[in-house]
């Protein structure tokens, strides 16, 4: 096959046969690019059905959509210079997926995270004591 997408292949062959009918050679490539193009569509489609899936399971985790609203929270102040015009948006991509960034992303959502366990657990006044004690014994 060409260096052609699929597709634009098909269409060729499919000019090639309508102005020559009687060559079976055509018809027989057309017949192998058409199987083709059609096993092209089904992977496609079967990629497509897996990452509705994946997206589905992520969009009904809890803590996947916890991860996702910290790591938009850390990279807000980069967004916010997107949307002012100081940097492009392949400079706000790069930030976003840098490895640094999405450590910090989840750090902050652990910290967070064991936070609101604790708070949950042990109640507001002991959590606050807690955090006093954790503060003294950093200094």
């Amino acid at each position: 096959m060409r260096d052609y997408p699929l597709l634009i292949n098909v269409f060729l062959e499919f000019r090639a046969v309508m102005n020559s009918l009687d060559n079976g050679f055509t018809i027989q490539n057309l017949s192998l690019l058409v199987g083709s193009c059609s096993d092209a569509f089904l992977k496609h489609d079967a990629w497509l059905q897996e990452m509705i899936d994946c997206n589905r399971r992520n969009m009904l985790n809890p803590v996947s959509c916890f991860g996702e609203g910290i790591r938009y929270i850390v990279g807000l102040p980069f967004d916010i210079l997107y949307w002012l015009g100081i940097i492009n948006k392949n400079r706000n991509v790069q930030i976003h997926n840098n490895l640094i960034l999405r450590l910090l992303g989840s750090v902050v959502s652990l910290i967070s995270f064991l936070g609101s366990v604790i708070s949950i657990v042990v109640g507001w006044k002991s959590f606050i004591i807690i955090c006093s004690s954790l503060k003294n014994f950093i200094k």
